[in-house]
Formats: structure tokens, C-alpha cells, sequence
């Protein structure tokens, strides 16, 4: 009877260190500047037109998850963002992940429009490179379809696709000049510019 005492105070003392020691790792949050170019309210969607052969298409964001990840093994916890589009005409029905790759620096990617990424660090300077993408330009503002978009960030991947994030409205023009199909890479230069959107606030 001892003895099963003793080992249940063992164990509920090393269950009480297990969870001290959990509550000590520290916790990333998405910064403000990155959720002002990347996270948008359920409800919200893009137009875009295919500036070559004008044919349009709509992303509508139908569902939107934030959670904290589970501790990595660089012992820190990380506020995790998952959304999930889909097109009116049906060609795209894809997710978009944004994860803390290390503390204070965020990477997302969604599948939409052949991978557009977004990377993110404080005080983010121009050729800051993750994992083949790599920022490569500021505009302070950029005319698109005769409107102005402001605070524009443009990524650019292995492939050199260009992407071009505005902020609190999303990717504004989306430059695809390599489609992999079948292994295969086929030069495009499809062009996709932002015609319209709806931020559901």
C-alpha cells in the first residue's frame, strides 16, 4: 500500500514539473503588421483578370482558424493560421498556412494563384530570404486596373513568380512566369491583377 502510495506522489510531482516547464516556454504571436497583409475575416473575396486573356476569377475566404501550436522542438510555442478559399468558378479550392518558422519571423503560403507567399520579420529589409522566397520591393503605391493600392510588398519565389501584397487588402497583381505541369515547366507569364475585393469587416 506504501509503495503505490509513493509512486503516485512520484508521479503526480513529475506531472507538476511536466507542466511548469510548459507554461515557462514562450508563446509567438502573429504580429499586427503581418495579420494587416495576410488575415482577413470569413466572408471577405478577390477579384481577379487575367490581364492577357481577361478572363476573371473570384477567391472567396469561407473558413478561418488561429491556434497555438504545440511546442517545437526549439521549445516554444507559436500562434498558428489557417484559412481556406475557394473560387466561384470553381478552379481553386485551397488552403493558406501561416507558421512561426523561428521566434518573431512568420512565413505564409497558400496555394491559390500558384503559391503566393508572404514573409515576415520586424524591420524586414529588402532580399530578407526564407526558404526560396525572398522580398523584393516597397511600393509606397502602385496603380493596378486604374486604381492605387498602398504599401505594397513584393515576394518573389525559386521560380520566379512574383507576388505583390497589399496592405489590409491581400495579393494585389500575381505574376506567374513558370507553371510546373507533370514535372514539366512551361513558360507562362500569365499575369492575374486584383479587379475588385470585399474585406468583411
Amino acid at each position: 500500500m506504501k509503495v503505490t502510495k509513493i509512486l503516485f506522489l512520484i508521479l503526480a510531482i513529475i506531472c507538476c514539473i511536466a507542466s511548469d516547464c510548459d507554461n515557462d516556454i514562450p508563446t509567438y504571436y502573429m504580429p499586427q503588421e503581418f495579420k494587416d497583409y495576410v488575415d482577413f475575416p470569413v466572408g471577405s473575396y478577390w477579384v481577379y483578370e487575367d490581364s492577357v486573356s481577361g478572363a476573371v476569377d473570384s477567391i472567396y475566404l469561407f473558413e478561418r482558424d488561429i491556434t497555438i501550436a504545440q511546442p517545437s522542438s526549439d521549445n516554444y510555442k507559436w500562434e498558428k493560421l489557417i484559412q481556406r478559399f475557394h473560387s466561384v468558378n470553381g478552379t481553386f479550392n485551397n488552403n493558406a498556412i501561416a507558421v512561426c518558422i523561428e521566434p518573431l519571423i512568420y512565413h505564409l503560403w497558400t496555394n491559390y494563384f500558384v503559391y503566393g507567399i508572404f514573409i515576415y520579420k520586424k524591420n524586414m529589409e529588402l532580399g530578407f530570404e526564407i526558404e526560396g522566397t525572398k522580398y523584393i520591393k516597397f511600393y509606397d503605391s502602385l496603380k493596378i486596373n486604374n486604381k492605387w493600392y498602398t504599401n505594397i510588398k513584393c515576394f518573389t519565389n525559386k521560380f520566379n513568380n512574383n507576388t505583390y501584397w497589399g496592405e489590409k487588402i491581400g495579393i494585389v497583381r500575381k505574376e506567374i512566369k513558370t507553371l510546373y505541369i507533370n514535372n514539366l515547366s512551361v513558360d507562362t507569364n500569365i499575369v492575374w491583377n486584383l479587379k475588385s475585393y470585399h474585406i468583411n469587416n
